[in-house]
């Protein structure tokens, strides 16, 4: 089921909060354009060739879209944009605010043109905050939330995470915005959704006000190694998984963290992982992140700007004449 199919999300925004929230989209239907400054396009095309530098995730967060590169500081550009709102539902952006006034592409001006637009902007501190201006990324809003310190080693010092948490949160809170203004179908005016970097963070650093058991703890809410090398995690909170547990192990209530290391080393990770999936207990195997095959799907900048101008009606001719200017790519 395709739910968005019919949805058309211009998307302006660059990495990955902006990213997920666009993929999250078309993945669900939404026909998502990428609009790229030509030349230099989203800042992770970048770092795309190296994979040591998050190469494979621009090429899933990018998989399915087509790219426009688009020079919005073109009178030219921006007409064409504006044609591009008048078929849309929904423009996402990722710029600090005030940039899309100075560009003559505000909100006022797109509710204009299109007067049940949805534009969502995404910025790490809100539109008119005392923070309003400052750059910041994921570390920063990890610290500022506290949910950094959530994560320590055994010295008890802030560890950085492998993966962008509060990027990716607030790339989720911005697709169900726009879901949730997408389904509001009485709405007959535009409407702009403030998602903020900050405000991601503190949803998600609410639920942790304190210390909580779920950091190894408790020895039935663990990682064990097995015979093999390999590594199960057992996380059997319930009372009643915790028996089934024990009484099929062979194991005490009371075992602790060593009893449990013992029991584990009695198996190789798949004779763990048939007999867990045998007694139901919430015991399943640690597995690498699959290797992504979308990155061949990732387009190219500017590799649908002819497709995407044709539908404007914009002849060969005037085609070739913006790629001569460097309004298009």
């Amino acid at each position: 089921m395709k739910p968005l199919k019919g949805v058309t999300v211009l998307d302006l925004s660059r990495l990955l909060p902006g990213g997920y929230a666009s993929l999250l989209l078309a993945e669900r239907g939404a026909r998502v354009l990428k609009i790229e400054q030509p030349g230099v396009g989203d800042y992770y095309r970048a770092v795309a060739g190296s994979p040591a530098l998050l190469g494979d995730q621009v090429s899933v967060i990018n998989a399915g879209k087509e790219s426009l590169g688009l020079d919005l500081k073109s009178g030219e550009g921006k007409a064409i944009l504006e044609k591009l709102v008048r078929k849309s539902d929904v423009v996402l952006e990722s710029f600090r605010p005030g940039v899309l006034d100075k560009l003559g592409l505000g909100y006022a001006r797109l509710k204009k043109i299109r007067p049940r637009i949805i534009l969502c902007s995404i910025t790490g501190f809100g539109q008119k905050t005392p923070r309003a201006s400052l750059a910041a990324h994921d570390l920063n809003f990890l610290g500022l939330s506290g949910l950094l310190l959530r994560n320590r080693d055994r010295e008890g010092r802030a560890v950085i995470p492998d993966f962008q948490l509060v990027d990716l949160a607030a790339g989720y809170e911005a697709a169900l915005e726009i879901s949730a203004a997408l389904a509001n179908r009485k709405r007959k005016k535009a409407v702009h959704l403030d998602v903020t970097m900050e405000g991601a963070a503190r949803s998600l650093s609410r639920l942790y006000s304190g210390p909580t058991p779920l950091s190894g703890e408790l020895p039935r809410y663990g990682v064990y190694e097995t015979s093999d090398g390999g590594w199960m995690t057992l996380a059997a909170l319930e009372p009643k998984f915790w028996s089934q547990f024990c009484r099929a192990a062979g194991t005490s209530e009371s075992a602790s963290h060593d009893d449990l290391r013992s029991v584990f080393k009695s198996k190789s990770l798949a004779e763990w992982e048939a007999w867990g999936e045998e007694e139901d207990v919430c015991l399943f195997p640690v597995r690498e992140c699959p290797e992504q095959k979308a990155r061949k799907r990732f387009p190219p900048l500017g590799s649908h700007t002819v497709s995407i101008l044709r539908k404007l009606r914009y002849t060969s001719q005037e085609i070739r004449i913006l790629k001569t200017k460097g309004v298009v790519a």
